[in-house]
């Protein structure tokens, strides 16, 4: 769904507004749910880990949502948590696909998969391509990488830096962030580009993808809009 909501601009505007909510506005699981996954990761409540914890969810996807919350040293944070029924769901649908491709492509898949669900494994990719950017001249000051928190993270839990911002497709936001009024322009993945030059937001982002794919060869393979967020400063 998030891959068709990716190239939405080839779809009519009903269908773009349909599969756009897929990024960060899935149906969202209640809090007591919530509270029992950090009982089994932290064997504590949010409130006992957190000085704050909103209890609402500032965005949900298809494995987790994220909650904003504050540390007791007063750092304001994104805690990502998994959904409890994902682990389960993903191994039926890996199931029917064996059944549908009976092929060993198959067991690559699913490795990966699975590795999706591993939230330290995300929490240390996060870190690396942390130093990644710091080490390269043309995106120090322009990409910043969330700071993780791995005293608050676990296989189900993550807690990174909170990043105030816009989505990169939302046109209007990022008129106001980057102080220019973009012409209207529906559907896509990203805002068209050729008014935005100015502003450096697309030699930012070439720059970090060209990065990933010639230079590091460590890639951030799912760039949809709820996984970047612009803002007016780094």
């Amino acid at each position: 769904g998030q891959a068709i909501g990716a190239h939405a601009a080839l779809m009519p505007a009903p269908f773009q507004q349909k599969f756009a909510r897929l990024f960060d506005d899935a149906l969202q699981i209640p809090y007591p749910t919530i509270a029992r996954v950090f009982q089994r990761e932290f064997n504590k409540s949010p409130q006992e880990l957190f000085a704050y914890f909103d209890e609402k969810a500032v965005a949900s996807a298809s494995v987790a949502q994220v909650h904003k919350a504050r540390t007791w040293d007063g750092d304001w944070v994104a805690v990502k948590v998994q959904k409890p029924d994902v682990g389960r769901q993903t191994g039926y649908d890996l199931m029917a696909f064996r059944v549908v491709i009976p092929d060993t492509s198959v067991d690559f898949i699913s490795t990966h998969l699975r590795a999706e669900l591993d939230f330290v494994a995300e929490a240390s990719n996060a870190q690396r391509t942390a130093s990644l950017v710091a080490s390269e001249p043309r995106l120090v000051g322009k990409v910043h990488i969330p700071k993780v928190y791995p005293e608050y993270s676990t296989k189900r839990v993550l807690t990174a830096e909170w990043i105030d911002g816009v989505r990169l497709s939302d046109r209007e936001a990022l008129g106001r962030v980057v102080g220019e009024e973009l012409p209207e322009k529906s559907g896509g993945m990203f805002a068209d580009t050729a008014h935005e030059k100015k502003n450096g937001i697309p030699e930012s982002m070439y720059n970090l993808f060209s990065a990933q794919m010639f230079d590091w060869g460590f890639v951030h393979c799912d760039p949809h809009p709820g996984n970047i967020i612009i803002r007016a400063r780094p």
